[in-house]
């Protein structure tokens, strides 16, 4: 059973795209007063490394479930092979 979740990638998208607006706005609103174009030029900078470390956390969580649900599926096969060796084991001591 694997407890991380995968993120959906239209969601992170959608989340990603109103922050960005949302700051970009703000950011707008504060250039009225006449700070804007450095504000502006430092957010896209950090916009675009925000949009790397939220793909490198995808990834990385991509993985973590892969090699989880691969753990799950030993277990699962260990299970059932001691499973059926019990039960061998338990009709042939009958006998």
């Amino acid at each position: 059973m694997s407890y991380l979740v995968e993120p959906d990638m239209a969601t992170v998208l959608l989340i990603t795209v109103i922050g960005y607006r949302l700051v970009d706005n703000v950011l707008r609103l504060v250039g009225a007063f006449g700070h804007a174009p450095l504000l502006m030029q430092l957010f896209d900078v950090s916009f675009i490394a925000f949009g790397i470390v939220v793909l490198t956390v995808l990834f990385v969580l991509r993985l973590l479930t892969s090699i989880s649900d691969d753990q799950d599926d030993e277990n699962v096969f260990e299970d059932e092979v001691l499973r059926r060796l019990d039960n061998h084991i338990g009709e042939t001591s009958i006998v």
